[in-house]
């Protein structure tokens, strides 16, 4: 309970992550902490009923772009990154061109 957990999620419609409260529902209740803006990705921070910290970052798809790829996000992937859901791989081809 140290830390937190911090999620980056490629969406198409990133508004509806950003500017509705809805998506959350699944998680039980939760408390917003903060919104933030970083580059093209927007935290959404929460707080779960354990008192968890969990920050999710909704991005557009180009986030993952690899040519060329943006240093900000070189840096996140860099800094560690396990791979939950990727079905059109486009996380596994930036994490191949972080590694180089």
């Amino acid at each position: 309970m140290a830390s937190d957990l911090d999620l980056v999620m490629l969406a198409s419609d990133v508004d509806f992550y950003v500017s509705t409260d809805g998506w959350r529902a699944f998680l039980g209740p939760t408390d917003l902490i903060r919104t933030g803006v970083w580059g093209v990705l927007t935290e959404r921070r929460i707080r779960l009923p354990s008192d968890l910290e969990v920050e999710f970052g909704f991005a557009p798809l180009s986030w993952a772009v690899t040519n060329p790829p943006d240093p900000g996000t070189l840096e996140v992937i860099r800094d560690g990154c396990r791979i939950l859901h990727d079905p059109d791989k486009l996380l596994h081809s930036l994490v191949d061109v972080a590694e180089v």
